[in-house]
């Protein structure tokens, strides 16, 4: 029996944020995966090779460590809305990170196809030292 689009979901946050290794058994082979540009690391990743290589292996250089801390699931039948935010600490600067997120995800006979992502990306850019300007 294959598992629900939410299932799915919800079965990536806890790959994501335990064992990783498991993220292969949720994510389709040629997935599309969408960040918001202006996002550190934004731009679409085609595949599961460019997702774990270009995608979480800038992040992790960067990075002490990444999660993807779901607050919210919103079922709209193939696609599963996640209301979240990231918490992470930069290498270079020390800087403690919570930024918030949405994620919409594309299931198909219990795998992600598709990602699409829009986060607060001023926070995580400050924190690599990018200096993003703050509203006066």
């Amino acid at each position: 029996m294959s598992r629900t689009a939410m299932e799915t979901a919800k079965e990536f946050y806890e790959h994501v944020n335990g064992d990783p290794s498991g993220l292969p058994g949720v994510l389709h082979a040629d997935i599309d995966w969408s960040v918001v540009k202006g996002f550190p690391f934004g731009g679409r990743y085609n595949g599961l090779g460019s997702v774990f290589e270009d995608f979480f292996g800038n992040v992790m250089q960067h990075f002490e460590f990444w999660r993807a801390v779901p607050e919210e699931y919103i079922d709209a039948g193939d696609k599963i809305i996640v209301l979240g935010h990231y918490e992470t600490k930069a290498k270079e600067t020390g800087m403690d990170v919570n930024s918030a997120f949405v994620h919409v995800w594309t299931v198909s006979d219990g795998m992600i196809t598709r990602l699409q992502q829009c986060a607060d990306s001023v926070q995580v850019s400050r924190a690599l030292n990018h200096n993003v300007p703050e509203k006066a």
